[in-house]
C-alpha cells in the first residue's frame, strides 16, 4: 500500500506539465554542535486554466546530526495555491521536531495541509490545518500529528520577505508526535514591527512575544519547561551594496539583525543573537545566504541558503 501511493504521487507530480523547472542546492550547518545537512532540490512550477499556481518538489539530502530511516531525507512534496487557498500533500522523511525535546531524528510518513487566507476589514487572517501519519525510529510506531492554528495580522513586506510594517496575533495547538507518543502543545504569538530610521531608511524595530504550554521554540538550543514565555526586541538594518558576482548574480544589500531574548520557564533567562544576510538576486530572483551566531543556554549558529540554481 505505501509504495503504491509513492508512485501515485510520482504520477501525479510528472503529468503536470509543461512547467518551470529550476534546481536548488540547499546546505546548512547545523549547532549539534557541528554537522551539516546537504541536499538537493528540484521544483517544477505552472499555471493550470483556473489560476491556480501548482508547484512540485522533490528533495534529497543527509544530515550527519540526525537519526535518519535509511540515513537520508527524502520528501515529495505538491502544492496547489490560489489567491485565497493553499493545499499541499507530502510523503517521505523529513526532519522532525519533536516539542521541546531535542531535535535528533527524522520523520517517515505522508502529511496534508490546508490554509486559508482572508481578509476582514484591513487585517488579514490566515487559518491553518494540517494532519500526518509519521513513523519515529526512537517510537517503533506510526503515529497522528496535528496542527491547527489562526493568525490575524496585518503588514507589509519586500522583495526578499522582510517584515517592513505591521503587527501580528495567532494561536496554535499541536498534537505532536514524540518518542514517547503524542503530546498536547498550545500557544499564543504577537509581534509588532515599526519603522526607524537609524542607519538606513529601511530600518526597522521588532519586538515579539510567545507564550504557552510546550510551546514551539523559535531558538533551536532552548530547551524551555512546559510552561515557557519568550519575548524579544530586534532593530533590523539594510545596507545597500551593488555589486555584481562574476555577471551571474548581484549583491543588492547586506541584512544585519541583532536581537535580545528574554525568556521565562520557571527561571529568567536572557539570550542574544544576530543575524547576518547576504541578499542577492539571481535571474532578477531574490536569495539570501544568511548567517545566524548567538547565545542561549550555550554557543549556537546556523548558516542556510536558498536559490534558484
Amino acid at each position: 500500500l505505501c509504495m503504491r501511493m509513492v508512485l501515485v504521487f510520482i504520477y501525479m507530480m510528472l503529468t503536470l506539465a509543461p512547467a518551470q523547472q529550476s534546481w536548488s542546492p540547499k546546505f546548512g550547518v547545523s549547532f549539534r554542535p557541528f554537522g551539516g545537512f546537504v541536499g538537493l532540490e528540484f521544483i517544477t512550477q505552472t499555471n493550470n486554466h483556473i489560476n491556480m499556481t501548482l508547484t512540485n518538489t522533490a528533495l534529497m539530502g543527509y544530515d550527519t546530526t540526525l537519526d535518519s530511516h535509511l540515513g537520508i531525507q527524502a520528501t515529495l512534496r505538491h502544492e496547489s495555491k490560489t489567491d485565497t487557498i493553499l493545499w499541499g500533500v507530502q510523503i517521505g522523511s523529513w526532519e522532525h521536531d519533536p516539542h521541546l525535546l531535542d531535535n535528533t531524528e527524522t520523520a517517515l510518513g505522508i502529511q496534508g495541509d490546508i490554509t486559508l487566507n482572508t481578509q476582514l476589514a484591513n487585517q488579514s487572517l490566515q487559518l491553518k490545518g494540517q494532519l500526518g501519519l509519521l513513523h519515529l525510529q526512537s517510537y517503533r510506531a506510526f503515529q497522528i500529528e496535528a496542527l491547527v492554528s489562526a493568525n490575524l495580522y496585518q503588514e507589509t513586506l519586500d522583495a526578499w520577505g522582510y517584515r517592513q510594517t505591521g503587527y501580528g496575533l495567532g494561536f496554535s495547538a499541536l498534537w505532536g508526535a514524540t518518542p514517547e507518543g503524542g503530546v498536547l502543545g498550545v500557544w499564543a504569538d504577537a509581534y509588532y514591527t515599526h519603522p526607524q530610521f537609524l542607519l538606513t531608511p529601511n530600518d526597522v524595530v521588532e519586538v515579539a512575544l510567545r507564550i504557552g504550554y510546550k510551546p514551539e521554540e523559535l531558538v533551536p538550543i532552548l530547551r524551555f519547561q512546559d510552561w515557557a514565555a519568550l519575548f524579544s526586541a530586534g532593530y533590523r538594518s539594510n545596507l545597500p551594496v551593488s555589486f555584481d558576482i562574476a555577471g551571474l548574480a548581484s549583491l543588492e544589500r547586506l541584512t544585519l539583525e541583532p536581537k535580545v531574548r528574554v525568556y521565562v520557564d520557571g527561571y529568567l533567562n536572557i539570550a542574544t543573537d544576530i543575524a547576518i544576510g547576504a541578499d542577492v538576486l539571481i535571474n532578477e530572483k531574490p536569495s539570501s545566504l544568511i548567517l545566524n551566531v548567538g547565545y542561549a543556554e550555550g554557543l549556537w549558529f546556523k548558516l542556510g541558503f536558498l536559490s534558484p540554481f
